[in-house]
């Protein structure tokens, strides 16, 4: 299980129950960024393999979608979802943008996760704005910022060596230098997503008029629970007791500003088309 994999995980949609008031990430996508109404096409940027347009499609986002990506492994993976009116493009997202669609074409556009990995995102981000309605396109992303205030701070640092710490105990098994492991592996996933987060908001913000920043948790319980599951055999029973506790907790310490967001919504509307 790799750390992005905890995404897509049914315990992670309790995450977005309690902090957005939906039941997956198609759900909010419609109710909250498209207020309750499907679009008839949409956009879906760097769509890996598939995964997030099927939620899109269940929680019925859109009328048909358009996937484009440049890693044509993921993108078999895609291909072979049954019933799913999505037509997938294995191609650079700037190439597919430029060369298949019409501008104001598009109602929404969206990216979970993998936006930071998109080398010109610049560029992709202009010419998507381009390809949307310029009265009712919609830019959603989602993804992982790092800590708000930089690096990993004091009180998250010691808050998560604390949890990481009670995993040993909890399964009757020693390990302190991988606890250690494990911390130090979330600092540098702090470091590194928040290097590429200002970027993203930046260049999202220069390219619509109105935006929309929503805070979330997620990167410590993520984390902790990749750490249990390669180190640790834990019962069902308590393996999903323990992941409900660190969620409340880490929702409740977020919520009263004792560690800081480390995860992102970014909504953008009235696209500047015409943006140089």
């Amino acid at each position: 299980m790799k750390m992005g994999d905890f995404f897509r995980h049914p315990l992670a949609f309790h995450h977005i129950r309690e902090q957005l008031g939906a039941q997956d990430w198609g759900v909010f996508v419609k109710n909250f960024c498209l207020e309750g109404s499907p679009v008839p096409l949409a956009l879906s940027l760097m769509c890996g393999d598939g995964f997030h347009d099927v939620l899109m499609h269940q929680a019925g986002v859109f009328d048909h979608a358009i996937g484009i990506d440049d890693r044509p492994d993921l993108l078999a993976t895609a291909q072979t979802r049954d019933a799913l009116p999505v037509d997938y493009h294995c191609s650079s997202p700037l190439d597919a943008i430029m060369g298949t669609l019409e501008p104001g074409s598009v109602q929404l556009v969206y990216n979970f996760l993998s936006l930071g990995a998109i080398q010109d995102l610049d560029a992709v981000v202009r010419a998507a704005s381009r390809l949307l309605d310029q009265d009712r396109g919609v830019f959603v992303y989602v993804g992982y910022c790092g800590s708000r205030y930089g690096d990993m701070d004091f009180k998250t640092h010691a808050i998560a060596k604390r949890i990481a710490k009670t995993m040993p105990l909890l399964s009757g098994e020693q390990g302190e230098g991988v606890v250690e492991g494990c911390v130090e592996r979330i600092e540098s996933f702090f470091d590194f997503e928040n290097k590429t987060s200002e970027i993203i908001e930046s260049t999202i913000s220069h390219f619509f008029d109105s935006i929309t920043v929503i805070d979330l948790g997620g990167t410590i319980t993520p984390s902790l629970l990749v750490f249990a599951l390669e180190n640790y055999n834990f019962s069902d029973e308590k393996f999903i007791s323990i992941a409900l506790l660190l969620q409340v907790m880490e929702l409740h310490l977020i919520k009263y500003k004792v560690i800081p967001s480390n995860m992102k919504v970014i909504i953008g509307k009235k696209p500047k088309g015409s943006l140089s």
